[in-house]
Parts: C-alpha cells; sequence; structure tokens
C-alpha cells in the first residue's frame, strides 16, 4: 500500500454558471426525499432558476436587505462556496466517492481554491477510481480534473507530508518572497505588535505537528523580529507571556530545550474550539 496526498488547483480555473448550476441537480437526485422536508414545497426547477438568478446577478443578503455585487466577482459568496464544494466532490467517479464514504481511513477536504484528498490505498487503485471517461461517462457536465500526486504538497501556508504513514504538517515558506515580513495585523485582526508576536506563535501551533517544527517556527518569529528592530528583551518577555498562559515554564536562556508540546497543542487547540 502507498500513502499519498493528491491535490487540484481546479478552481484557479474559472468554473462557469452551467456548471455551478448543476450542484443542486446534483443533490436534489441524490437526496430528493430528505429535500423535499426543508424546501417548503419548491420544486426542483424553482431551486434552479433561484440559483441561477442569484449567480447571474451576484445578490447577496446583509443584516436582513438585499444588495448586488457590481465590481469584482463572487468567488467567496455564501452560495458559491458550497455549489463548488459539490461540484468538485461529486466530480469523482461514483466509485471513488463510494470509496471515500467507507473508508474511514481516507481524508478529502477543501479550502477556497484547493482541494486535497489523503489516499492509503494503492496508486494503481486511485487511478482505476478516477478513470476520466468513467467519470465523464456518470457526470458529462463536469469538465476532467487535473490531478498532481505526491507525498509532500503545499496547502495554503502549509507543508503537508506523511512518514510511513503518519500525518506530518508544518508552516510553508516561500524562498521566492520576502521570508522576514513580521505577523500580518490583517490576518491576525490586530496592530498591537505584542499581541501579533502571541498570535504568530500560537498560529505556529495550530500548523507543527511535532516540537521540532515549532521550534524551527518559533526562531524564525525571532529572526524576523530581530530584523525589524525589535529588541531581544522585547521579544523574550512575549514568548515567555505566550508560555505562561498555556502554564509552561521555560527559562529564555535554554530556550531550546524540549517542551511538553503535547500539552501545549492540546491547550492551544482547545482554546480555539471554544
Amino acid at each position: 500500500m502507498t500513502s499519498s496526498i493528491l491535490w487540484n488547483n481546479m478552481l484557479k480555473i474559472v468554473i462557469f454558471e452551467k456548471r455551478l448550476i448543476s450542484s443542486p441537480l446534483i443533490l436534489m437526485n441524490l437526496y430528493e426525499s430528505q429535500l423535499q422536508t426543508i424546501t417548503e414545497g419548491l420544486v426542483n426547477e424553482a431551486i434552479v432558476q433561484l440559483v441561477r438568478l442569484v449567480l447571474r446577478n451576484q445578490f447577496f443578503i446583509y443584516k436582513n436587505k438585499l444588495y448586488q455585487q457590481v465590481y469584482g466577482n463572487a468567488s467567496e459568496s455564501l452560495i458559491i462556496i458550497p455549489l463548488v464544494c459539490i461540484y468538485l466532490f461529486y466530480g469523482q467517479s461514483t466509485s471513488l466517492i463510494q470509496t471515500l464514504r467507507n473508508n474511514k481511513n481516507e481524508a478529502f477536504g477543501r479550502y477556497h481554491d484547493d482541494f486535497i484528498l489523503i489516499w492509503n490505498i494503492s496508486k494503481d487503485q486511485y487511478q482505476l477510481l478516477s478513470n476520466e471517461i468513467m467519470i465523464h461517462q456518470q457526470h458529462p457536465n463536469i469538465s476532467p480534473f487535473s490531478i498532481s500526486m505526491g507525498t509532500k504538497i503545499r496547502l495554503l501556508d502549509l507543508e503537508l507530508a506523511h512518514n510511513h504513514g503518519r500525518l506530518l504538517t508544518k508552516i510553508y515558506h516561500d524562498t521566492k518572497t520576502d521570508q522576514y515580513d513580521l505577523p500580518n495585523k490583517f490576518h491576525y485582526g490586530t496592530s498591537q505588535p505584542s499581541s501579533l508576536l502571541k498570535l504568530a506563535l500560537k498560529h505556529a501551533v495550530h500548523c507543527c505537528s511535532q516540537e521540532k517544527y515549532f521550534q524551527d517556527e518559533r526562531h524564525h518569529i525571532e529572526l524576523c523580529h530581530l530584523i525589524r528592530g525589535f529588541s531581544s528583551d522585547f521579544i523574550n518577555k512575549y514568548i515567555v507571556e505566550f508560555y505562561d498562559e498555556f502554564k509552561i515554564k521555560i527559562n529564555m536562556n535554554h530556550r531550546n530545550n524540549s517542551i511538553p508540546y503535547d500539552s501545549l497543542r492540546q491547550h492551544v487547540l482547545g482554546n480555539y474550539k471554544q
């Protein structure tokens, strides 16, 4: 068996309206009886016409008022995102979908314009299940996907890999761009330097599956602040505050010593879920 990670950037190509319209049709065909209880008597054609109306005019509701987007595109709208998710998921062969449903060792996920599939069965089996001819016969309105396969991929600011079937994650830094930017105030919702530093450390804990990856990222965060003119005293103070928040004592003179990282990660992730 092989353990492969696959991802797809197909959404960076425009998905036309007629293709998105196929998304509710797919759901209605699969779950017609269940949907009838929540659609308040609307027939399938009426639902399709409503979806088409929203897509063509880029309507959206904000605080119980109807608005129309006249500039840019609506790729992040609340109707586009689920339609694209449906389009991507059911754009696979029926056999592959059934395999994903029945096999709890596989995972399928999507964020904005990327989706990944973690596959623990053989490569040949995946290629058999994702046969383009079979997919086209089952879903003639959906164009075939361009799939890349490997044991290491980049997804947003993450690098995902595996080692003997164990999923590994860490923060990805693009060597072609400035690697020493300070944490982005727009990303974290604050411009307070001390808060940004601690939030960057929390983000590192979220993203890094192993202590080594976290320590590497902590070094990187420290270096970014030093290069941008922050003092060592400032950096050390708020790193200690970060650890104190999660009841972990650390001597900054021995900062590279091992910490109870699994416990730290459980606390950070627990706070995030709350």
